[in-house]
């Protein structure tokens, strides 16, 4: 009787069952997997406040599981929900550095203890990042510049900082890349070919970039998930945010940890 139903019927009975119970009936064969994936990913299916909540709850669990190449929201407090700047990790490698510039290898380094230590530092190691329309970074300079100018370009114009966050739009900005690099005029100098002015203490932290390229899922067609971390309900959420790198190298993951 089932397979006589048209697909439209059979995935309008679909939508009325929860997602354990569609990840369940996904396991009878393909066809029926097809149609609870497709159930899974529609807007009326995650209209339903509880079909979502266990969705995002699902997606929280997926951390350490994640490999590359990997989707992440940069910034996303920043832009329109529905225009993201979005960039995919092929390779993203992260080292700390005790304050005498040696290479940390204990697990703890990552922890928040340590996070916090204004004697340890993070470094990028190995990377390759396409921010979505605007191009393939391949050092940590070249992806402040890039985020900067997506945020110029597309970024809310937030005169006054969102709840919780630290600047404006223009500050944030300005302050991925304070730079300005030019040609040195006289190529024999002892500076070389080119100089740059600026101030470092006026540029945002690696950390903070790291924080803010938040794992991102699309849980159906141009619409993106960004979770949390798993907290655990045996306490209160830790507060951690949007789930992110340095996240995933606090949880114990090496997909972005320099061995």
């Amino acid at each position: 009787m089932w397979t006589a139903l048209p697909s439209e019927l059979r995935r309008a009975i679909l939508h009325h069952l929860s997602l354990v119970q569609l990840r369940m009936l996904k396991t009878l064969s393909r066809a029926m997997a097809n149609h609870c994936r497709a159930v899974l990913r529609s807007k009326a299916w995650q209209a339903v406040a509880a079909n979502y909540y266990a969705l995002e709850e699902e997606i929280k669990t997926q951390l350490v599981s994640y490999k590359l190449p990997l989707t992440v929201s940069c910034f996303c407090r920043y832009f329109p929900n529905d225009a993201p700047c979005l960039a995919t990790i092929h390779k993203l490698k992260l080292a700390r550095l005790d304050g005498d510039g040696n290479l940390v290898t204990k697990r703890s380094a990552w922890g928040d203890k340590d996070m916090a230590n204004e004697n340890m530092s993070t470094i990028i190691t190995d990377m390759c990042i396409e921010v979505h329309g605007y191009g393939i970074c391949g050092s940590e300079t070249t992806l402040r510049q890039v985020l900067q100018q997506a945020m110029r370009d597309r970024a809310i114009r937030f005169t006054d900082p969102p709840t919780g966050w630290s600047t404006r739009t223009d500050k944030m900005a300005k302050a991925l890349f304070p730079f300005t690099v030019s040609q040195n005029p006289d190529p024999d100098a002892e500076d070389g070919l080119w100089s740059v002015t600026g101030l470092s203490n006026d540029q945002v932290p690696l950390n903070y970039i790291l924080e803010e390229m938040c794992i991102a899922v699309e849980i159906r067609k141009g619409v993106w998930n960004t979770p949390d971390p798993p907290p655990s309900l045996q306490g209160g959420f830790d507060g951690w945010g949007f789930a992110n790198p340095l996240n995933l190298c606090q949880l114990g993951s090496n997909l972005f940890c320099n061995k």
